[in-house]
């Protein structure tokens, strides 16, 4: 017997949205980020792009007026949303 590799689980490195990525959906991939997390996700941000990189995931996100961006730090294990990058668009 040989085990074989859900498809649906994203390997580290592996970007979930961003330019070019096919497949997934962005409901899809935010349900790969914990209920809680995805519920601040979506009330403050619009995410551009998510990158799985292991116990974190990497995002950059837009405000909802467009006005900022940010790249965000999600860590998995503590559930927690750090902005490491934050600047004013325009």
């Amino acid at each position: 017997m040989t085990d074989e590799k859900n498809d649906t689980t994203e390997k580290e490195g592996e970007m979930i949205i961003g330019p070019g990525v096919e497949g997934m959906s962005m409901a899809t991939a935010k349900l790969e980020i914990d209920k809680g997390l995805r519920k601040e996700l979506v009330s403050n941000y619009d995410i551009i792009e998510l990158v799985n990189k292991g116990r974190y995931y990497t995002a950059k996100a837009a405000s909802k007026d467009g006005s900022w961006r940010f790249q965000l730090l999600i860590d998995k294990q503590a559930r927690a949303i750090q902005v490491i990058d934050k600047k004013r668009v325009g």
